[in-house]
This record gives structure tokens, C-alpha cells and sequence, in this order.
């Protein structure tokens, strides 16, 4: 059975603190995903990291980082919320506490405590013996970061654990600041990427399809890798739609793209 802890009242050990510092040295630009991936693995070994937003009562998903091995098969997300997520113990823990609590929670997971018995083969599959997330309640649902090890990587220590847990509780809450520097737009402005793609469609009509979609994700703060899991492409093929598009518009950033269609 998938293990449970609150952890937000532990210390959280000096040696996350030089790791935490990268990353926040690059704040708002496209450096932070890679700084986030490279001070997880500075602090030990994991061979799947993502970070990802639970709104709406388990409804819907939003990627924010997504760092993996290769070889991971592909679980679209629109696939992941509708079937697995339900059952998923990441959503019972946030069904079971209380998200007015200030606290971060860990949830241990072997594949044996999956439910959904298509999601449990693909980790078997995969050779993943432990999926571990680290849950904490934001404005609009649950942020949760997710780390992940295969059969020759062994299972995480305590030692290990306390040292994730600290930096997941330092990372989760400047996620936001970085997507907010990025565009460079007021934390609490709002539009779906829907409407955005829509917006996109109507003021620039030579835009593709992709480079709309692209787009959108970009003038919300979402990064490459985000936008990949979310429209289930390569961030190859992201960053070159975001290319071709910003030279179809005539701008350089995020914050110029965001600012083309969030007046």
C-alpha cells in the first residue's frame, strides 16, 4: 500500500540549499527547466522527474516540468487525467488531507499500488520500482513533484528522501514566480490556452495550427518540455514552431508574444 507523510515541518537539509540557488539564479528564462533537472540530479540519481499542477478537483492536469529517460512510453495527457488519475495514488492522498494545511506531503509508490491495470504495465514495463511525489496545496489545486527510479537504480533511502523533500518544498513555490517572470504579466491574470489558441487564430490568421498551439502555451508561461507532454510531440518540434512563429510576428520572447494577445 502507497505510503503517506507529511513532511512539512522537517528541516530541510543544507545541502539542498547550493541546488536550490541555481535554480533560482535563473528565474524567468528558459534555463530554469534544465537548472530545476540538473540540481535534482546533483542530489541523487532519479531517472524520471516531473512537475505538474492537479486543478479543478482532479479534472485537469497542467505540466510544468517534465524531465524523463528516452525510452518512456508516451501517456497523453487528456489519456492520463480520464483513466488513471482517478485512481492514482497521488489523488487519493490529496482526497485523504487537508489542503487548507500548510504542509508538503510524500507519497510512496510501488507499481503494485496502481489500480489502473494498463498504467501499472507500463511502469512494470518500464522497469520503474518506485515513483515517489511530493504534494502541496496552491491557489488553484495541488502542485506535485514526481520522481522516479528503475530496477538497476535501486529504490530511494531516507537519507535520499529527506534531501528531495526539502528541494521539492523549496522548488514548488517559485514555479510560479518563474512562469510569471517569463511573461512578465501579473500573476493573477487569466486565460485558458483555449481561448488564447483562439485569440492567435483571429488576429494572426497565416499562423499554423501547431504554431498557434505553441504559442498559446508559451504566452502562459509554459516551457518547451511543458507544451510537448501537453500536445504529445518532441520539444524539437515545440521550439521549432515557437520559432518559426515568433518570426512570422516580429518577437523575441515570451513576453512580447504574451503581450500581442493579453491586452
Amino acid at each position: 500500500m502507497a505510503q503517506l507523510e507529511n513532511i512539512g515541518a522537517a528541516p530541510i537539509p543544507t545541502a539542498v540549499l547550493a541546488a536550490h540557488e541555481a535554480v533560482v539564479e535563473v528565474l524567468g528564462s528558459e534555463k530554469f527547466v534544465d537548472a530545476a533537472t540538473a540540481a535534482v540530479e546533483s542530489l541523487t540519481h532519479v531517472d524520471r522527474f516531473y512537475v505538474f499542477d492537479i486543478c479543478d478537483n482532479g479534472r485537469q492536469m497542467r505540466p510544468l516540468i517534465h524531465h524523463t529517460e528516452p525510452e518512456k512510453p508516451y501517456v497523453a495527457q487528456g489519456m492520463y487525467v480520464r483513466q488513471f488519475l482517478p485512481t492514482d495514488p497521488v489523488k487519493r492522498a490529496v482526497d485523504m488531507v487537508d489542503d487548507e494545511a500548510p504542509a508538503t506531503w510524500c507519497v510512496r509508490v510501488e507499481p503494485s499500488d496502481i489500480v489502473a491495470e494498463r498504467y501499472r504495465q507500463m511502469l512494470v514495463s518500464s522497469g520503474i520500482v518506485e515513483r515517489v511525489s511530493f504534494l502541496r496545496p496552491v491557489r488553484h489545486g495541488w502542485r506535485c513533484m514526481t520522481v522516479a527510479r528503475r530496477s538497476e537504480s535501486g529504490t530511494f533511502g531516507d537519507q535520499e528522501l529527506d534531501v528531495l523533500g526539502g528541494f521539492a518544498r523549496l522548488l514548488m513555490p517559485i514555479i510560479e514566480r518563474n512562469d510569471a517572470l517569463a511573461c512578465q504579466k501579473p500573476l493573477g491574470t487569466e486565460a485558458t490556452i483555449d481561448e488564447l489558441e483562439a485569440r492567435f487564430a483571429r488576429l494572426f490568421p497565416a499562423l499554423t495550427k501547431r504554431e498557434r498551439e505553441t504559442c498559446a502555451r508559451a504566452a502562459v508561461g509554459m516551457t518547451a518540455e511543458g507544451a510537448a507532454l501537453d500536445l504529445g510531440i518532441g520539444v524539437a518540434s515545440v521550439l521549432t514552431y515557437r520559432k518559426r512563429a515568433y518570426h512570422r510576428l516580429g518577437v523575441c520572447s515570451a513576453y512580447e508574444l504574451s503581450r500581442l494577445v493579453m491586452r
